[in-house]
């Protein structure tokens, strides 16, 4: 499944203009649509192994953006984090499959963290808990042996490297 890509199609209810998820190889065959409105779809990411897709589902006002996972041959889509209430963005598989590093934000709306879930939803937990600097937005280098994250210092962004099996 791997060999597809992923298609970020506009709809409009009234005013609303509303981003939806699809799927489709690069030569526009095989095109399915995975998402539907009023669901708000934004920074979609293959697991893996390709069999499901995590993005966001980005939220009206006053509710919580949610990280959710939907197979890739369509069906419906599940809470990445089940029960969580603040706001979760930017998903980020590890190479494996098995587990996702998610930028939450508390309530306040004013810190973001790191978090750690298994691919089941299982086990969420702070990834750096005493981490003294709001982190957000990571990726896990192609090799699998670090997780790149940016943290907002005062008038700083910087990138950390955090090698695997640190935390």
């Amino acid at each position: 499944m791997n060999e597809g890509s992923f298609e970020l199609s506009p709809a409009r209810i009234g005013a609303e203009v509303l981003a939806q998820l699809g799927r489709g190889r690069a030569d526009g065959t095989d095109r399915l649509q995975l998402t539907f409105p009023p669901l708000n779809a934004a920074l979609p990411e293959w697991s893996p192994d390709g069999n499901e897709i995590c993005f966001a589902r980005v939220a009206s006002a006053g509710k919580p953006t949610r990280l959710q996972l939907i197979p890739a041959t369509g069906g419906a889509p599940r809470d990445a984090v089940p029960g969580d209430e603040d706001s979760q963005l930017d998903g980020s598989w590890s190479p494996d499959g098995r587990r996702l590093r998610v930028t939450v934000t508390d309530p306040s709306g004013e810190r973001d963290s790191l978090w750690e879930v298994g691919a089941d939803g299982r086990n969420p937990h702070s990834l750096l808990p005493r981490f003294p600097y709001p982190a957000c937005c990571g990726r896990f280098t192609a090799n699998g042996d670090y997780f790149v994250f940016q943290a907002s210092g005062v008038n700083t962004v910087d990138l950390w490297l955090l090698p695997e099996g640190s935390v």
